[in-house]
């Protein structure tokens, strides 16, 4: 990742969370429901967690990382 990661002054990581609606798909494995802002209230869907590399240029960004969120790693999250 040498000569991928920038730690200028304008560099940021973002962190964004999304629910891709599934509403079709409830016999997928990964689907639960859960709030969506977008649809402004429940949806059958997937959590999806991108982390991403931008350089504070347009167009100057690069995905790190994601995460699909399940059922079981939910709970594991909030677990006390």
């Amino acid at each position: 990742m040498k000569g991928v990661i920038d730690d200028s002054p304008n560099s940021h990581l973002i962190i964004d969370y999304s629910v891709q609606d599934r509403g079709y798909a409830r016999s997928i494995e990964m689907v639960k429901l859960q709030y969506s802002g977008t649809e402004g209230g429940l949806v059958c869907g997937m959590g999806i967690m991108n982390l991403i590399l931008t350089r504070g240029e347009a167009g100057a960004y690069c995905p790190l990382d994601f995460r699909i969120y399940t059922k079981e790693i939910a709970a594991k999250v909030n677990a006390p």
